[in-house]
């Protein structure tokens, strides 16, 4: 493969650039005569610090390559823009400085545009792979869609969680002081309600909240309580056991009055 050379130079010394694998290279040779080196051990030179250095590069950094010299193809170790950054900073010669300076920019121009041969080809559209796009595109659509359908699903459900807990509560505050609701109080509650007495009643008699009656006579008490029984006392049977208690409560009120006077 023929190799194409670039002329340059560095501060008054003519540089011969090798293009080479699309990238911009210079022969051990070329680095030394930058980096101060005398014509006759340039190439020695050079070549003697990349052998004291060679675990430190990399085939991006060096490589060797036939190239045409005096009618003869003869092996050349070369160096790329990073290779020769390295043997600047190995080298401590008065011109390293300015050399990896000088490497970093002029070698590291950007490599000619591939031939038009070896262009890629253009992308070939076929209506199946169109077809096959579409329905991708659809599927995803329904799934974001089916997403956005159970994000609203789970924050409604916990609003009526946190509706419900906020109700739970009040009824907890309205019962204070009063009867817990057990199936007890369920089924008499069901009881007195069939016989038409008011809610008010209900509660006062019971001695619950009149919003856990109603809840309670509606099935819709927010508390899990076992499954009330059908009533084994009668509507008169409850009020009879609630004018008992209210006398009971009457006597030891008054009895209590009348210790204290």
């Amino acid at each position: 493969m023929a190799e194409h050379l670039i002329r340059a130079e560095f501060f008054g010394t003519p540089v011969s650039i090798l293009d080479h694998a699309g990238k911009r290279w210079l022969t051990a040779e070329e680095v030394g005569r930058c980096l101060g080196y005398s014509e006759p051990t340039a190439r020695t030179g050079i070549t003697n610090v990349y052998n004291r250095h060679a675990d430190e590069f990399t085939e991006s950094d060096s490589c060797a390559i036939k190239l045409m010299a005096q009618g003869q193809h003869r092996e050349v170790r070369i160096f790329s823009a990073t290779g020769c950054i390295k043997l600047g900073f190995f080298a401590h010669t008065p011109t390293a400085k300015e050399f990896r300076a000088w490497a970093a920019v002029t070698l590291e121009a950007a490599a000619p545009p591939a031939p038009a041969d070896e262009a890629l080809p253009a992308v070939v559209r076929s209506p199946r792979l169109d077809a096959r796009l579409d329905r991708m595109a659809s599927s995803i659509e329904t799934m974001a869609a089916s997403v956005t359908t159970m994000a609203s699903g789970m924050q409604t459900m916990q609003t009526q969680l946190n509706v419900t807990s906020k109700y739970i509560g009040l009824l907890e505050l309205n019962q204070a002081g009063t009867r817990k609701v057990t199936a007890e109080v369920v089924r008499e509650a069901k009881a007195l309600h069939a016989q038409g007495m008011s809610m008010a009643d209900i509660a006062r008699i019971l001695r619950v909240s009149r919003t856990a009656v109603s809840l309670v006579v509606r099935d819709k008490y927010p508390v899990a309580i076992p499954e009330a029984e059908a009533p084994k006392t009668s509507a008169g049977e409850i009020l009879e056991g609630w004018i008992e208690r209210e006398q009971k409560r009457l006597v030891t009120h008054l009895t209590r009055e009348g210790g204290a006077a």
